[in-house]
């Protein structure tokens, strides 16, 4: 269904890995020794989303999604 990143210490991400089902959901963690997630977000063009909002979904179709709330609404319309 599609990629989050997020990153270690956000708040936004860890309410979202607690309140939403993430059962078709890959989880990359953005850390700088995670050259993988960091290719990866790079790949899908939303390095710059980084700068301004995480969580960052980017569903199979390449819509990404930001926010929290945006995305869990999102993945609730899908399970």
């Amino acid at each position: 269904m599609g990629i989050i990143f997020s990153k270690p210490g956000c708040a936004k991400c860890d309410w979202l890995k607690q309140n939403a089902d993430l059962t078709d959901i890959d989880v990359h963690e953005l850390t700088p020794d995670n050259t993988t997630a960091l290719a990866e977000l790079a790949w899908h063009e939303a390095v710059s989303l980084t700068e301004t909002s995480l969580p960052i979904l980017v569903l199979d179709d390449g819509t990404k999604i930001t926010g929290a709330l945006n995305i869990r609404n999102i993945l609730s319309k899908h399970h």
